[in-house]
């Protein structure tokens, strides 16, 4: 007999899951064996199996055997963390047979599940990552078809929302609703409708949507920045920097508005200027970032550290970064353009670790102690690293990224050619895949939004970190 394993997390699509390994695990549902001479030739999971949620005709495992006999069979797995397969049925012909396991039950928690298949020749242990949270979040999102921009709503179990022609891109939400680019726009919609709310016109070219403090600001190519209403859309007030400059986003602490557009302006809720730098002679390129009165921002030959209560300059490195500079832990990390992530002491800006990634792109992006990485070319679309001391932890191929990374829970989402993809945070495994399923083309991820908890993630830099 032979003894397989094969990790499968979910839908699988097209991407491929697991692989064969020794093992035999006394803690797997055990099966009544199919009375036949057959070789399992493999097997795919499909739908998403959620803690506390009933399944339904859409989860089942698809078993490929390779028979050498005719004859009936019935199969039946071992209750699980409360859910089982089974399967009946006959083979009329020896050679290639597909048989569907139908699941029944509801998964009680999350958990990694082990169910034992066997026959008279072989034996498969199926691996199954059970989610949970996973009903309540609603993923905003673009992607192109035929040409044409397609903005849209998700809900993490892949039930399409909404959808509108055009591209979507920067967004914040406040109270339920997305206010977010739109075909070049500032516009509202209801989060989970997609009822337009309303639409203000009158900006030059919108490089970043974030909020504060029931404010939306909308920072633009031309190194303006505006404080919106959320209500109407009306403009409240607008910085205008000196000399033009693109600008690269907000970032907030106690009720000041720290805006990179050229210089670093520290800004008061009424649009008074508290400081300037006035070092920085390369342009910002990044969105600010801040640890305690440290403020971190980068141009493109340096990375600059800047003492919040007044402006001045702290010291500056000769780091040339891509994405934005992003604080956690009491660490601080860039991205390089020579494929290198460093970790930073913040105090003085010296290296602590760095690890090289090919073709490295877009800002770090840390959570629940790792730090995600990801690439603008080849088949590496996320690497998971330790944060505190830079191991590697897993690495995942797939199509091309397409987006930053972001992370809710115990899911990293990334936007790819093909699809939004979710890996496990332990493991690197596939556990959704979601698309709208209308032939759509790269997917961008503008924001994640929990619906229970009223907790929403962007990618960096739209909102980046303040420790």
């Amino acid at each position: 007999m032979t003894i397989k394993t094969t990790s499968l997390f979910l839908i699988l699509f097209a991407f491929l899951l697991g692989g064969c390994s020794s093992s035999d695990s006394d803690t797997a549902g055990e099966n009544t064996a199919i009375p036949l001479e057959a070789t399992i030739w493999g097997a795919q999971i499909h739908g998403h199996y959620e803690a506390g949620t009933p399944l339904t005709e859409d989860n089942y495992i698809s078993l490929i055997l390779i028979g050498k006999e005719t004859g009936k069979y019935h199969l039946s797995t071992a209750k699980v963390n409360g859910y089982s397969f089974s399967a009946s049925g006959e083979f009329d012909a020896v050679g290639e047979q597909e048989i569907i396991l139908q699941a029944e039950g509801t998964p009680e928690k999350e958990q990694l599940d082990e169910f034992k298949i066997t026959t008279l020749q072989d034996e498969e242990t199926i691996e199954l990552q059970v989610l949970s949270n996973v009903s309540s979040k609603i993923v905003v999102a673009s992607g192109e078809r035929n040409s044409t921009g397609v903005t849209y709503a998700i809900s993490g179990r892949g039930e399409l929302l909404w959808e509108k022609e055009g591209y979507g891109s920067y967004a914040t939400i406040i109270d339920g609703n997305i206010y977010m680019k739109y075909e070049g726009n500032l516009c509202a919609f209801n989060l989970e409708t997609g009822a337009e709310l309303w639409t203000n016109e009158s900006f030059y070219s919108i490089s970043y949507v974030s909020s504060y403090n029931n404010t939306i600001y909308v920072s633009e190519l031309n190194g303006k920045l505006h404080a919106i209403n959320p209500g109407d859309g009306s403009i409240t007030w607008t910085h205008t920097p000196p000399s033009y400059h693109n600008a690269y986003g907000v970032t907030y602490k106690d009720n000041i508005s720290y805006h990179a557009s050229g210089e670093v302006y520290a800004l008061s809720s009424d649009n008074t200027v508290l400081w300037h730098t006035d070092f920085i002679t390369n342009g910002g390129e990044s969105a600010p970032t801040i640890s305690g009165n440290q403020l971190f921002v980068r141009d493109w030959y340096k990375l600059y550290a800047v003492d919040i209560t007044n402006g001045s300059k702290l010291w500056e490195k000769d780091y040339r970064g891509i994405g934005s500079p992003v604080v956690y832990n009491n660490k601080l990390y860039l991205n390089t353009i020579d494929d290198k992530c460093l970790c930073l002491e913040p105090g003085t800006g010296d290296i602590i670790w760095e690890f090289t990634l090919d073709d490295l792109s877009r800002s770090p992006y840390p959570h629940d102690g790792k730090l995600y990485l990801t690439t603008d070319f080849g088949f590496t679309i996320m690497v998971a690293l330790d944060a505190t001391t830079g191991e590697e932890l897993w690495k995942k191929s797939g199509s091309f990224a397409e987006t930053d990374i972001l992370v809710m829970d115990n899911i990293a989402y990334m936007g790819t050619v093909n699809n939004i993809v979710g890996l496990y945070h332990t493991t690197g495994q596939v556990v959704s895949i979601l698309s709208n399923g209308n032939r759509l083309w790269h997917h961008i991820i503008s924001a994640i939004y929990d619906t229970e908890t009223k907790e929403a993630v962007y990618p960096i830099p739209v909102n980046n970190r303040v420790e």
